[in-house]
């Protein structure tokens, strides 16, 4: 700072601080830009919203017709959602996941088991005894009693 003359700017600095200061102002003037839109949830564009249709021979293999039907905004929500935030498919009941073995795609096919979960199981190996898979954090005699039949140790 420069005594009685308050903060020196250099020119080069001037001048990108004017044209930042005058595309603001454009845009707040166009409508493209208000404090109010700062708060507001973004609007989503047609093109962002991706509807997942099957193919055609998976179409006639189930015998149904050309037409799918028409999806409600709910479900075109659903599938929309990127691969993390869908579901893993679940095993059925009588199939069961060898602990010392598997890996975390299958572990996770456990009901009650995720990500997290399939991995903290993965470190804890071997297992002598399916049991022994309530030493992991967060798997104790309620969460066995609900994978016990999915699971095994060979």
């Amino acid at each position: 700072m420069v005594p009685g003359k308050g903060w020196v700017v250099p020119v080069r600095w001037q001048a990108l601080v004017a044209s930042a200061a005058l595309m603001l102002l454009m845009n707040f003037l166009q409508g493209a830009w208000s404090p109010a839109s700062a708060f507001a949830a973004p609007a989503t564009a047609p093109e962002a919203e991706k509807v997942v249709e099957p193919a055609p021979d998976d179409i006639m293999a189930k015998g149904q017709t050309s037409e799918p039907a028409p999806k409600s905004a709910a479900q075109s929500k659903k599938t929309t959602a990127s691969p993390e935030k869908q579901k893993a498919p679940k095993l059925a009941p009588g199939q069961r996941v060898n602990l010392n073995t598997a890996s975390q795609k299958e572990l996770e096919k456990i009901p009650g088991i995720g990500r997290v979960k399939a991995q903290d199981i993965m470190k804890g190996r071997p297992y002598k005894k399916p049991e022994d898979v309530m030493k992991i954090k967060g798997i104790k005699k309620g969460t066995y009693q609900k994978i016990k039949e999915y699971i095994t140790v060979k």
